[in-house]
């Protein structure tokens, strides 16, 4: 499984997962850092998923 954000440009922003984690539920947490550690600013960012048999993205919105 591979979790990315991206900004709504389109430009890479950081990536949350990337690899496997087995059958269950699970929770990601983003931060709002870049893949830098630095904090990113308010703004609308996509988050693309890729599993198996699953590929989609979504928008959402991160406030400081």
């Amino acid at each position: 499984m591979k979790i990315d954000i991206f900004k709504e440009q389109g430009q890479f922003v950081n990536s949350l997962v990337d690899g496997s984690l087995g059958a269950g539920d699970f929770e990601v947490t983003w931060d709002g850092t870049d893949a830098n550690g630095n904090l990113v600013s308010s703004g609308v960012y996509i988050y693309k998923i890729k599993a198996p048999n699953l590929s989609f993205s979504k928008k959402v919105t991160f406030l400081k």
